[in-house]
Protein backbone atom coordinates (compact mmCIF):
# COMPACT_ATOMS: atom_id res chain seq x y z
CA UNK A 1 0.00 0.00 0.00
CA UNK A 2 1.54 3.22 -0.95
CA UNK A 3 2.58 5.71 1.93
CA UNK A 4 3.18 3.21 4.70
CA UNK A 5 6.33 2.36 5.47
CA UNK A 6 6.85 -1.00 6.15
CA UNK A 7 9.38 -2.20 8.68
CA UNK A 8 11.07 -5.68 7.69
CA UNK A 9 12.58 -8.21 9.99
CA UNK A 10 16.03 -8.24 11.66
CA UNK A 11 17.50 -11.34 10.09
CA UNK A 12 21.34 -10.54 10.87
CA UNK A 13 21.97 -13.09 13.69
CA UNK A 14 25.09 -13.56 15.86
CA UNK A 15 25.45 -16.01 18.75
CA UNK A 16 27.69 -15.06 21.40
CA UNK A 17 29.07 -18.17 23.16
CA UNK A 18 30.21 -17.29 26.96
CA UNK A 19 34.25 -18.00 27.23
CA UNK A 20 34.79 -20.70 29.41
CA UNK A 21 37.16 -18.40 31.32
CA UNK A 22 34.98 -15.17 31.35
CA UNK A 23 36.48 -12.67 33.93
CA UNK A 24 34.74 -9.54 32.25
CA UNK A 25 32.87 -7.84 34.84
CA UNK A 26 29.73 -5.26 34.47
CA UNK A 27 31.82 -2.48 33.56
CA UNK A 28 32.81 -4.82 30.28
CA UNK A 29 29.33 -4.48 29.06
CA UNK A 30 28.85 -0.87 30.44
CA UNK A 31 31.29 0.12 27.81
CA UNK A 32 29.61 -2.20 25.08
CA UNK A 33 26.53 -0.53 25.67
CA UNK A 34 28.30 2.85 25.56
CA UNK A 35 29.51 2.07 21.87
CA UNK A 36 26.84 0.11 20.67
CA UNK A 37 24.67 2.96 19.25
CA UNK A 38 26.74 5.58 17.92
CA UNK A 39 25.69 9.47 17.66
CA UNK A 40 24.98 11.16 14.54
CA UNK A 41 23.05 12.97 12.16
CA UNK A 42 21.05 10.27 10.76
CA UNK A 43 18.55 7.55 11.99
CA UNK A 44 20.32 4.98 13.89
CA UNK A 45 19.77 1.09 13.49
CA UNK A 46 18.06 -0.53 16.35
CA UNK A 47 20.20 -3.56 17.87
CA UNK A 48 18.78 -6.09 19.98
CA UNK A 49 20.62 -7.96 22.41
CA UNK A 50 18.44 -11.58 23.21
CA UNK A 51 18.50 -14.29 25.18
CA UNK A 52 16.61 -17.72 23.96
CA UNK A 53 16.06 -20.78 25.86
CA UNK A 54 14.18 -23.77 24.87
CA UNK A 55 14.25 -27.35 26.57
CA UNK A 56 17.79 -28.09 25.19
CA UNK A 57 20.10 -25.32 25.99
CA UNK A 58 20.43 -21.34 26.37
CA UNK A 59 21.69 -18.64 23.97
CA UNK A 60 22.93 -15.25 23.87
CA UNK A 61 22.41 -13.86 20.43
CA UNK A 62 22.70 -10.26 19.04
CA UNK A 63 20.39 -9.30 15.88
CA UNK A 64 20.82 -6.49 13.40
CA UNK A 65 18.85 -5.03 10.46
CA UNK A 66 21.88 -4.80 8.03
CA UNK A 67 25.54 -7.13 7.78
CA UNK A 68 27.26 -4.11 8.10
CA UNK A 69 26.07 -2.88 11.37
CA UNK A 70 26.59 -6.87 12.32
CA UNK A 71 29.97 -6.64 11.80
CA UNK A 72 30.14 -3.20 13.39
CA UNK A 73 28.82 -4.60 17.03
CA UNK A 74 30.86 -7.65 16.32
CA UNK A 75 33.74 -5.55 16.46
CA UNK A 76 32.61 -4.13 19.77
CA UNK A 77 31.65 -7.55 21.33
CA UNK A 78 34.98 -9.04 20.71
CA UNK A 79 36.36 -6.01 22.42
CA UNK A 80 34.12 -6.52 25.27
CA UNK A 81 34.66 -10.26 25.49
CA UNK A 82 37.81 -11.13 23.72
CA UNK A 83 37.73 -14.88 24.31
CA UNK A 84 33.84 -15.37 22.95
CA UNK A 85 33.35 -17.31 20.55
CA UNK A 86 30.91 -15.20 17.93
CA UNK A 87 29.11 -17.05 15.19
CA UNK A 88 26.81 -16.46 12.38
CA UNK A 89 23.44 -17.71 12.12
CA UNK A 90 23.04 -20.89 9.58
CA UNK A 91 21.00 -23.77 9.55
CA UNK A 92 24.28 -25.70 10.84
CA UNK A 93 23.96 -23.53 14.26
CA UNK A 94 20.52 -23.36 14.88
CA UNK A 95 18.93 -26.43 13.22
CA UNK A 96 15.41 -25.62 14.60
CA UNK A 97 15.83 -21.64 12.76
CA UNK A 98 15.69 -19.21 13.98
CA UNK A 99 14.66 -18.73 17.73
CA UNK A 100 12.42 -15.38 17.64
CA UNK A 101 11.15 -16.27 14.52
CA UNK A 102 7.37 -17.19 14.84
CA UNK A 103 6.40 -20.37 12.45
CA UNK A 104 2.83 -20.24 11.28
CA UNK A 105 1.97 -23.26 13.35
CA UNK A 106 2.86 -21.59 16.51
CA UNK A 107 1.46 -18.97 18.79
CA UNK A 108 3.20 -16.36 21.21
CA UNK A 109 1.95 -14.43 24.39
CA UNK A 110 4.21 -11.60 24.86
CA UNK A 111 4.97 -8.71 27.03
CA UNK A 112 6.93 -5.72 27.65
CA UNK A 113 8.74 -4.37 30.64
CA UNK A 114 7.70 -0.60 31.20
CA UNK A 115 9.35 1.70 33.85
CA UNK A 116 7.06 2.26 37.13
CA UNK A 117 8.34 5.83 37.78
CA UNK A 118 9.94 8.30 36.11
CA UNK A 119 12.71 8.10 33.70
CA UNK A 120 14.91 9.83 36.01
CA UNK A 121 14.67 7.27 38.98
CA UNK A 122 17.24 4.45 38.18
CA UNK A 123 16.75 0.64 38.56
CA UNK A 124 19.17 -1.53 41.21
CA UNK A 125 22.45 -1.51 39.43
CA UNK A 126 25.08 -3.43 40.86
CA UNK A 127 28.85 -3.44 40.73
CA UNK A 128 31.73 -4.97 39.72
CA UNK A 129 32.52 -7.22 43.39
CA UNK A 130 28.57 -8.07 43.83
CA UNK A 131 29.00 -10.23 41.04
CA UNK A 132 31.95 -12.14 41.74
CA UNK A 133 31.23 -15.52 42.51
CA UNK A 134 34.83 -15.55 44.01
CA UNK A 135 33.15 -14.00 47.30
CA UNK A 136 30.97 -15.30 49.64
CA UNK A 137 28.20 -13.93 48.00
CA UNK A 138 28.65 -16.57 44.88
CA UNK A 139 25.77 -17.11 42.29
CA UNK A 140 24.64 -13.16 42.87
CA UNK A 141 24.17 -12.71 39.43
CA UNK A 142 20.65 -11.38 38.38
CA UNK A 143 21.02 -12.77 35.06
CA UNK A 144 20.78 -16.00 36.56
CA UNK A 145 17.70 -15.70 37.79
CA UNK A 146 16.13 -14.28 33.84
CA UNK A 147 18.20 -17.66 32.92
CA UNK A 148 16.59 -20.03 35.55
CA UNK A 149 13.07 -18.68 34.09
CA UNK A 150 14.37 -20.44 31.03
CA UNK A 151 14.57 -23.61 32.18
CA UNK A 152 11.78 -26.12 32.21
CA UNK A 153 9.91 -25.24 29.28
CA UNK A 154 7.93 -28.16 27.69
CA UNK A 155 9.49 -29.71 24.39
CA UNK A 156 8.53 -27.19 21.24
CA UNK A 157 8.58 -24.22 23.76
CA UNK A 158 10.75 -21.43 23.73
CA UNK A 159 10.92 -18.17 25.46
CA UNK A 160 12.52 -15.18 24.69
CA UNK A 161 14.19 -12.17 26.24
CA UNK A 162 14.64 -8.89 23.77
CA UNK A 163 16.72 -5.83 25.35
CA UNK A 164 16.10 -3.65 22.32
CA UNK A 165 18.49 -0.31 21.67
CA UNK A 166 16.52 1.55 19.48
CA UNK A 167 18.93 4.86 19.58
CA UNK A 168 20.69 7.05 21.98
CA UNK A 169 19.04 9.43 24.39
CA UNK A 170 18.37 13.28 23.22
CA UNK A 171 21.55 15.15 24.34
CA UNK A 172 19.64 16.99 27.00
CA UNK A 173 18.01 14.37 28.48
CA UNK A 174 19.03 14.81 31.96
CA UNK A 175 18.80 18.80 31.72
CA UNK A 176 14.68 18.77 32.90
CA UNK A 177 16.31 16.21 36.11
CA UNK A 178 18.91 18.41 37.14
CA UNK A 179 17.55 20.28 39.82
CA UNK A 180 16.32 17.06 41.37
CA UNK A 181 19.88 15.80 41.47
CA UNK A 182 20.86 18.72 44.01
CA UNK A 183 18.10 19.60 45.62
CA UNK A 184 17.69 17.69 49.04
CA UNK A 185 14.30 16.60 49.67
CA UNK A 186 13.38 19.11 52.37
CA UNK A 187 14.28 22.10 49.99
CA UNK A 188 11.63 20.51 47.67
CA UNK A 189 9.49 20.55 50.30
CA UNK A 190 9.99 24.10 51.48
CA UNK A 191 9.68 25.19 48.32
CA UNK A 192 6.71 23.81 47.66
CA UNK A 193 5.25 25.34 50.98
CA UNK A 194 6.76 28.94 49.78
CA UNK A 195 5.49 29.05 46.43
CA UNK A 196 2.82 30.50 45.45
CA UNK A 197 -0.65 30.16 47.52
CA UNK A 198 -3.75 29.73 46.03
CA UNK A 199 -5.66 29.65 48.48
CA UNK A 200 -6.92 33.08 48.85
CA UNK A 201 -7.86 33.34 45.24
CA UNK A 202 -9.79 29.94 46.23
CA UNK A 203 -11.12 31.01 49.31
CA UNK A 204 -12.79 34.33 47.77
CA UNK A 205 -14.12 32.23 44.89
CA UNK A 206 -15.82 29.87 47.47
CA UNK A 207 -17.46 32.67 49.30
CA UNK A 208 -18.96 33.91 46.05
CA UNK A 209 -19.87 30.72 45.53
CA UNK A 210 -21.96 30.05 48.61
CA UNK A 211 -23.08 33.24 48.34
CA UNK A 212 -24.91 32.19 45.33
CA UNK A 213 -25.69 28.96 46.63
CA UNK A 214 -27.36 30.56 49.68
CA UNK A 215 -29.57 33.06 47.83
CA UNK A 216 -30.91 30.18 45.61
CA UNK A 217 -31.55 27.96 48.35
CA UNK A 218 -33.28 30.86 50.37
CA UNK A 219 -35.79 31.25 47.07
CA UNK A 220 -36.24 27.68 46.86
CA UNK A 221 -37.00 27.42 50.49
CA UNK A 222 -39.63 30.38 50.27
CA UNK A 223 -41.19 28.57 47.27
CA UNK A 224 -41.27 25.58 49.28
CA UNK A 225 -39.44 23.42 46.55
CA UNK A 226 -37.89 20.73 48.93
CA UNK A 227 -36.85 18.69 46.28
CA UNK A 228 -34.47 21.39 45.00
CA UNK A 229 -33.16 22.25 48.56
CA UNK A 230 -31.88 18.65 48.78
CA UNK A 231 -30.39 18.77 45.08
CA UNK A 232 -28.82 21.69 46.07
CA UNK A 233 -27.77 21.09 49.67
CA UNK A 234 -26.01 17.43 48.41
CA UNK A 235 -24.33 19.47 45.20
CA UNK A 236 -22.86 21.59 47.10
CA UNK A 237 -21.35 19.59 50.04
CA UNK A 238 -20.15 17.03 46.62
CA UNK A 239 -18.46 19.86 45.18
CA UNK A 240 -16.49 20.93 48.16
CA UNK A 241 -15.20 17.09 49.24
CA UNK A 242 -13.95 17.47 45.49
CA UNK A 243 -12.39 20.47 45.85
CA UNK A 244 -10.56 19.29 48.92
CA UNK A 245 -9.43 16.07 47.13
CA UNK A 246 -8.38 17.99 44.36
CA UNK A 247 -6.49 21.10 46.02
CA UNK A 248 -4.49 18.11 48.31
CA UNK A 249 -3.36 16.21 44.89
CA UNK A 250 -2.09 19.58 43.30
CA UNK A 251 -0.21 20.04 46.63
CA UNK A 252 1.32 16.72 46.90
CA UNK A 253 4.85 16.34 46.09
CA UNK A 254 7.14 13.12 45.66
CA UNK A 255 10.33 13.09 47.60
CA UNK A 256 13.18 12.45 45.63
CA UNK A 257 16.59 11.27 46.88
CA UNK A 258 18.93 13.26 44.66
CA UNK A 259 21.94 10.44 45.29
CA UNK A 260 19.11 8.67 42.94
CA UNK A 261 18.62 10.95 40.34
CA UNK A 262 22.74 11.76 39.86
CA UNK A 263 23.14 8.22 39.78
CA UNK A 264 20.91 8.23 36.83
CA UNK A 265 22.38 11.23 35.37
CA UNK A 266 25.77 10.17 36.06
CA UNK A 267 26.17 8.02 32.68
CA UNK A 268 24.66 7.99 29.03
CA UNK A 269 21.89 6.99 28.63
CA UNK A 270 19.24 5.14 25.18
CA UNK A 271 16.24 3.99 24.43
CA UNK A 272 15.44 0.59 24.82
CA UNK A 273 12.33 -1.57 25.38
CA UNK A 274 12.51 -4.45 26.89
CA UNK A 275 10.47 -7.26 25.65
CA UNK A 276 9.50 -10.81 26.42
CA UNK A 277 7.78 -13.87 24.87
CA UNK A 278 6.70 -17.50 24.45
CA UNK A 279 6.42 -19.17 21.95
CA UNK A 280 4.64 -22.52 21.43
CA UNK A 281 2.37 -24.76 19.16
CA UNK A 282 -0.60 -23.68 18.39
CA UNK A 283 -2.42 -26.25 20.38
CA UNK A 284 -1.01 -25.04 23.39
CA UNK A 285 -2.98 -24.23 27.00
CA UNK A 286 -3.00 -19.60 26.51
CA UNK A 287 -3.55 -20.01 30.58
CA UNK A 288 0.13 -22.41 30.47
CA UNK A 289 1.98 -19.56 28.53
CA UNK A 290 0.81 -16.73 30.43
CA UNK A 291 1.76 -18.72 33.64
CA UNK A 292 5.14 -19.19 31.71
CA UNK A 293 5.02 -15.11 30.77
CA UNK A 294 4.73 -14.40 34.45
CA UNK A 295 7.28 -16.03 35.53
CA UNK A 296 9.67 -14.35 32.78
CA UNK A 297 8.38 -11.13 34.02
CA UNK A 298 8.76 -12.35 37.96
CA UNK A 299 12.65 -12.88 36.70
CA UNK A 300 13.38 -8.83 36.71
CA UNK A 301 12.13 -7.64 39.91
CA UNK A 302 16.35 -8.50 41.32
CA UNK A 303 16.22 -4.70 39.34
CA UNK A 304 13.79 -3.19 41.40
CA UNK A 305 14.79 -0.51 43.95
CA UNK A 306 12.30 0.50 46.54
CA UNK A 307 13.02 4.41 46.34
CA UNK A 308 13.87 4.20 42.85
CA UNK A 309 12.49 2.64 39.81
CA UNK A 310 11.37 -1.01 38.76
CA UNK A 311 9.91 -2.90 36.30
CA UNK A 312 6.46 -3.91 35.06
CA UNK A 313 5.07 -6.11 33.09
CA UNK A 314 2.49 -4.64 29.68
CA UNK A 315 1.06 -7.46 28.09
CA UNK A 316 1.23 -7.13 24.26
CA UNK A 317 -2.17 -7.84 22.53
CA UNK A 318 -1.32 -6.94 18.99
CA UNK A 319 1.69 -6.83 17.04
CA UNK A 320 3.75 -9.66 18.17
CA UNK A 321 3.62 -11.85 15.56
CA UNK A 322 6.96 -11.23 14.26
CA UNK A 323 9.45 -10.53 16.63
CA UNK A 324 12.43 -10.07 14.43
CA UNK A 325 11.16 -6.45 13.87
CA UNK A 326 12.92 -4.34 16.22
CA UNK A 327 10.13 -1.30 16.19
CA UNK A 328 8.72 -0.93 19.42
CA UNK A 329 6.05 -2.59 20.42
CA UNK A 330 5.22 -0.16 23.57
CA UNK A 331 6.43 3.76 24.61
CA UNK A 332 10.55 3.25 25.31
CA UNK A 333 11.84 3.27 28.37
CA UNK A 334 15.53 5.70 29.09
CA UNK A 335 18.20 3.30 30.64
CA UNK A 336 21.72 4.30 31.30
CA UNK A 337 24.37 2.26 29.95
CA UNK A 338 25.01 1.00 33.73
CA UNK A 339 21.34 -0.51 33.75
CA UNK A 340 21.64 -1.91 30.68
CA UNK A 341 24.74 -3.70 31.49
CA UNK A 342 22.86 -5.56 33.89
CA UNK A 343 19.94 -6.64 32.27
CA UNK A 344 22.55 -8.25 29.20
CA UNK A 345 25.97 -9.22 30.00
CA UNK A 346 27.96 -12.89 29.60
CA UNK A 347 28.12 -15.18 33.08
CA UNK A 348 31.23 -15.00 34.98
CA UNK A 349 33.33 -17.88 34.57
CA UNK A 350 32.29 -19.51 38.36
CA UNK A 351 28.56 -19.17 37.64
CA UNK A 352 26.85 -22.49 37.48
CA UNK A 353 24.70 -22.43 34.87
CA UNK A 354 22.86 -25.45 33.10
CA UNK A 355 22.57 -25.71 29.41
CA UNK A 356 24.71 -23.09 28.72
CA UNK A 357 27.84 -23.30 25.95
CA UNK A 358 30.62 -22.30 26.81
CA UNK A 359 33.93 -22.20 24.77
CA UNK A 360 36.63 -24.61 25.49
CA UNK A 361 40.63 -23.61 25.63
CA UNK A 362 41.78 -20.07 25.33
CA UNK A 363 42.24 -18.83 21.61
CA UNK A 364 44.69 -15.63 20.73
CA UNK A 365 45.03 -15.32 17.24
CA UNK A 366 49.05 -14.30 16.07
CA UNK A 367 50.55 -11.74 14.80
CA UNK A 368 50.31 -12.14 11.07
CA UNK A 369 54.07 -11.19 10.90
CA UNK A 370 55.50 -13.53 12.90
CA UNK A 371 53.67 -16.38 11.36
CA UNK A 372 54.49 -15.12 7.86
CA UNK A 373 55.34 -17.42 5.09
CA UNK A 374 59.06 -17.05 5.01
CA UNK A 375 60.40 -14.48 1.77
CA UNK A 376 62.43 -17.21 0.44
CA UNK A 377 59.69 -19.95 0.53
CA UNK A 378 61.29 -22.11 3.36
CA UNK A 379 58.31 -22.33 5.17
CA UNK A 380 56.05 -24.72 6.25
CA UNK A 381 52.55 -24.00 6.37
CA UNK A 382 50.46 -25.82 9.62
CA UNK A 383 46.86 -24.50 9.28
CA UNK A 384 45.36 -21.18 9.51
CA UNK A 385 44.50 -19.67 13.45
CA UNK A 386 40.77 -18.64 13.41
CA UNK A 387 39.18 -16.77 16.50
CA UNK A 388 35.59 -13.96 16.22
CA UNK A 389 35.39 -14.23 12.08
CA UNK A 390 39.40 -13.13 12.35
CA UNK A 391 41.92 -15.75 10.68
CA UNK A 392 45.61 -15.58 10.18
CA UNK A 393 47.67 -18.32 7.96
CA UNK A 394 50.16 -20.02 9.89
CA UNK A 395 53.72 -21.06 8.48
CA UNK A 396 56.81 -22.74 10.84
CA UNK A 397 59.98 -21.86 9.24
CA UNK A 398 62.32 -24.80 7.76
CA UNK A 399 65.01 -23.74 10.09
CA UNK A 400 63.10 -24.71 13.00
CA UNK A 401 62.34 -28.10 12.45
CA UNK A 402 66.15 -28.77 12.25
CA UNK A 403 65.54 -28.75 16.20
CA UNK A 404 64.09 -31.27 18.98
CA UNK A 405 59.99 -30.29 19.16
CA UNK A 406 57.27 -31.83 21.89
CA UNK A 407 53.65 -31.45 20.49
CA UNK A 408 51.51 -30.82 23.76
CA UNK A 409 48.29 -31.06 23.80
CA UNK A 410 44.98 -32.83 24.99
CA UNK A 411 43.31 -35.79 22.58
CA UNK A 412 41.99 -35.28 19.26
CA UNK A 413 43.72 -31.62 19.45
CA UNK A 414 45.89 -31.93 16.10
CA UNK A 415 48.88 -33.16 17.13
CA UNK A 416 49.15 -36.14 14.22
CA UNK A 417 47.84 -33.89 11.83
CA UNK A 418 50.88 -31.06 12.54
CA UNK A 419 53.22 -34.12 13.00
CA UNK A 420 51.75 -35.37 9.33
CA UNK A 421 52.01 -31.78 7.90
CA UNK A 422 55.72 -31.56 9.05
CA UNK A 423 56.67 -35.11 7.98
CA UNK A 424 55.59 -34.51 4.32
CA UNK A 425 57.05 -31.08 4.12
CA UNK A 426 60.42 -32.23 5.22
CA UNK A 427 60.19 -34.87 2.56
CA UNK A 428 59.75 -32.89 0.10
CA UNK A 429 62.45 -30.65 0.69
CA UNK A 430 64.38 -34.41 0.58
Amino acid sequence: MAGVNVIAPAEHVLEVVTPRTNSARLSSAEHLFGTLVPRSDGAPEPVSLEIAGDSNQRRFLVRTTSARELRRVSGQLAAAYPQAALRQFHSATFPTGDPVQVAPNERVAAATLRLRAGEHLPLRTFDDRELDAHGASGQSDPLLGILGALADLPKGWRALCQLIVLGPAPHNWARAFQRLALERPLDQERRTDTGPSLIGPLALLGLVGLFAVGSSLSDAWSRGDWLFVLELVFGTLTTIAGSIVILRWLRRRELVDPRLVQAKLSRDACTVEVRLAVVAPVFADAHAMQDQLDRLVAAYRPFALATGNSFIGRPVARGATDLRVLAPLDRPNLLNVRELAGLWHLPQAEDDIAFVERTTARRRLPLKDTVAPAADGASCRIGVSAHQGQSVPVHLPTGLLGRHLLAVAKTRRGKSSLLLRLTHHLTVLC
